[in-house]
């Protein structure tokens, strides 16, 4: 739907105001192998979409020593949650650390889109580092603040 509108009455200019969240779950067998995931669609370029400016922000950095975490990260002895939240969606937003700061490690995921407020992402490294250490490293940008 396109601002209550079935798909095929909207306009090519509605299209621009629109991203499409895909979710989908499968369930393999009765041994509960589940695979679920997300993907999204645009329906005009990303240069032409109606995007507002977003304001991302770092809220939070904690330890996190939960399975969950390591699972994904197990070849890094530490890894931490980063909390994220946005006033508006954002595409393509990118984790990074600012140069010379000595940080370095895996996130969880990046060139993430947040269609949601907020969002957590994991990080991992080999390094000890406090979580303002990091907090005040990382640096975020996104499609919008890097288009004219």
């Amino acid at each position: 739907m396109v601002y209550g509108k079935k798909l095929s009455e909207a306009v090519t200019s509605d299209f621009k105001n629109c991203i499409v969240k895909l979710k989908y779950s499968t369930v393999q067998s009765s041994s509960i192998d589940v695979n679920s995931g997300e993907n999204f669609l645009l329906l005009a370029k990303p240069k032409e979409l109606n995007l507002k400016r977003s304001n991302i922000k770092i809220n939070w950095v904690s330890k996190d020593d939960s399975d969950y975490a390591k699972k994904g990260l197990k070849n890094y002895s530490n890894v931490y949650k980063i909390n994220l939240s946005t006033d508006y969606p954002a595409l393509f937003v990118w984790l990074d650390f600012k140069v010379g700061s000595g940080m370095d490690g895996v996130f969880s995921t990046n060139g993430f889109n947040m269609l949601e407020s907020s969002k957590e992402i994991f990080l991992g490294t080999n390094k000890q580092v406090s979580t303002d250490d990091i907090k005040n490293s990382l640096t975020v940008t996104h499609l919008k603040e890097n288009m004219n």
